[in-house]
């Protein structure tokens, strides 16, 4: 299986996920996929399991799943993949200007157009890696009070 997860790092806090499977598709599979902390799955049909969990079930000749969550704004962030995971992910951060983001655990992949007008930040973990990710709002311009901490509303 491969996991591929885009937040989406606006004024709301989103999250696409797309689950692949990578195994011959001749037969039925189940799987489990965590949820990242704070994720709201909102994509009617998907199961969840005590709000931990995603169930994916893909039946014979079924390549794919993929749901859409809300995602609880928070001055931290961590993702990892489990050391003995039967799986891959993929994932990508498209930050907003709004936020000050900085990432710590391992580097991204370099964008294919470093010139383009705005970059997804891109991490492929290995099993057992884990992603920090700290962030504020940024400052506003003087005569603007856009400041406020993470998890607060605007």
């Amino acid at each position: 299986m491969r996991v591929d997860r885009v937040f989406n790092l606006d004024l709301d806090w989103t999250l696409d996920t797309v689950v692949t499977r990578i195994a011959p598709q001749r037969a039925a599979l189940s799987v489990e996929i965590p949820l990242v902390t704070g994720e709201s799955v909102l994509t009617d049909g998907v199961k969840v399991r005590n709000n931990e969990a995603a169930l994916v079930g893909l039946g014979a000749g079924e390549s794919q799943m993929q749901w859409h969550s809300g995602l609880a704004r928070a001055e931290t962030l961590e993702v990892s993949v489990p050391a003995d995971a039967a799986r891959s992910e993929v994932w990508s951060f498209i930050v907003n200007p709004q936020w000050n983001v900085a990432f710590e655990g391992f580097a991204p992949v370099l964008p294919e157009d470093v010139n383009a007008p705005s970059w997804v930040f891109r991490f492929m973990p290995r099993p057992g890696e884990k992603l920090t990710l700290q962030g504020h709002a940024a400052e506003g311009r003087e005569g603007h009070d856009a400041r406020h901490r993470l998890g607060e509303p605007a």
